[in-house]
């Protein structure tokens, strides 16, 4: 799955990039953008902050119990608009 999205957005960063695409259009595009994998992910992905830094959300998957599928692990205890990611804090530099 995480090599589908990395394509996708790789063809969804060309296509913003316009008809003759150059790197730094490119990646501009891309940083003035959201991104949400055709719905794939949980929440989209706000490109134009945080560059650089790894997400804070996540959404777990598990084999269901016939091994044809994946299924989502949801977080039970959190908001029902939030049940299907978990997220996490930035931890603070020692000094």
């Amino acid at each position: 799955m995480a090599t589908y999205m990395e394509t996708d957005l790789f063809l969804y960063g060309l296509d913003k990039a316009g008809t003759c695409p150059t790197r730094n259009g490119f990646i501009d595009a891309l940083r003035a953008d959201t991104y949400d994998a055709g719905g794939l992910l949980p929440a989209p992905v706000d490109l134009t902050k945080d560059f650089g830094r790894t997400t804070l959300c996540y959404t777990f998957m598990k084999v269901n119990d016939t091994g044809t599928a994946y299924d989502v692990v949801p977080d039970l205890a959190a908001a029902p608009a939030d049940r299907n990611r978990r997220c996490g804090h930035r931890l603070g530099l020692a000094s």
